[in-house]
């Protein structure tokens, strides 16, 4: 629970420190579903891997779309449907992050691409 809150702690410094700028997702009681969309081409290697708090969040869906499909290789995008479970509306802070990292997995010498998102339940 603890190693939780730091590992937690030390993703919402990263923007503070420069390493990647999160993004803020607002969701409320009413409105507890939201999609994240971002470029991908599998074609290349590449693949998101995601990480977030299965606690506070479910992940309902996840749909990769090629946007110009008669192109070999074509690029596309990713789009991720989350919903905040009910409890993540009664916890303290009333936030969360989401870690997307665009990675080859085999390749550890890559320079993966990585994301944050901040969730605040309001």
């Amino acid at each position: 629970m603890f190693r939780k809150f730091l590992i937690s702690v030390a993703l919402m410094l990263f923007p503070m420190f420069g390493f990647a700028e999160a993004s803020t997702i607002t969701v409320t009681q009413q409105s507890p579903e939201f999609k994240i969309t971002e470029p991908s081409n599998s074609t290349t290697g590449y693949q998101w891997r995601v990480d977030y708090d299965k606690s506070l969040l479910t992940l309902r869906s996840v749909k990769n779309y090629v946007q110009y499909s008669k192109l070999i290789g074509a690029g596309g995008k990713t789009i991720w449907v989350f919903r905040a479970k009910p409890n993540a509306f009664k916890k303290l802070p009333k936030q969360t992050q989401i870690h997307l990292i665009y990675e080859r997995p085999w390749d550890k010498k890559d320079n993966p691409t990585e994301l944050f998102f901040v969730v605040e339940f309001k």
